[in-house]
């Protein structure tokens, strides 16, 4: 892959924390559902309002896990899903372009009850453990190595891949968080290559455009010196 190519914006850019003042803007794929916000924002205390065929709702940072407890409790699964929700810094004022900021209503709420896997993903707090393999017809020798990502927690406690990649993919954060664990994995355990073959798990749906999604842990295979390109796969 030449390395004047342009690398995953998905894939490479993590979301910010919602740490401040935010405006959120709601598209209802149904008028029985702005009755039921309003009444949910209202009864938090959480200012709200129509902007056109949008519903506008202005918390305050401190009402925002509350409230991202009380529409998941009262709505399901599939409206989550179908309304949608942009969130912008507090500028008054919704633009054409901000757009492409739009997300489902249930990756935003995830992402609100979930910050602790953004900062994990900020921090690096991913580890992986190498699981060797065997060959059939020679047990004492090492056919392969396979590498398992897990997850730390601030009380160094590990998280399941389970647990870890069910919350990314409703947060949206899975292209970011399946990056991460190939390059760690990659760091971690690419001197090993050396002796056997090296097995990388993905997740095939976010690698959409390999040229793209694929250019920084191919870069980081580079960066490790690949004695053998055909001994790593990914």
């Amino acid at each position: 892959m030449e390395n004047n190519k342009k690398s995953c914006e998905r894939c490479e850019v993590l979301p910010g924390r919602y740490g401040e003042a935010i405006d959120l803007y709601f598209s209802l794929p149904a008028y029985k559902f702005r009755a039921l916000l309003y009444a949910i924002l209202g009864r938090l205390g959480v200012p709200s309002e129509d902007v056109g065929e949008m519903v506008l709702a202005q918390p305050r940072p401190d009402q925002l896990r509350e409230m991202a407890l009380a529409l998941t409790a009262e709505l399901g699964e599939s409206e989550r899903a179908d309304i949608r929700v942009v969130a912008l810094q507090r500028t008054g004022e919704l633009k054409l372009e901000d757009i492409a900021r739009v997300q489902s209503l249930e990756s935003f709420l995830t992402r609100i009850s979930s910050d602790d896997m953004i900062q994990l993903l900020r921090d690096g707090r991913l580890v992986t453990w190498v699981h060797p393999i065997m060959h059939c017809a020679e047990p004492e020798r090492t056919f392969a190595y396979e590498c398992l990502t897990r997850g730390v927690r601030d009380d160094l406690s590990l998280i399941s891949p389970d647990h870890l990649f069910d919350v990314a993919r409703r947060a949206d954060l899975l292209h970011y968080l399946d990056r991460e664990c190939r390059m760690t994995s990659i760091r971690i355990a690419g001197p090993l290559a050396k002796r056997a073959k090296l097995f990388i798990n993905f997740n095939a749906a976010t690698v959409y455009r390999p040229e793209q999604c694929l250019l920084t842990t191919m870069k980081t295979l580079d960066a490790q010196g690949r004695p053998d390109q055909g001994r790593c796969g990914i």
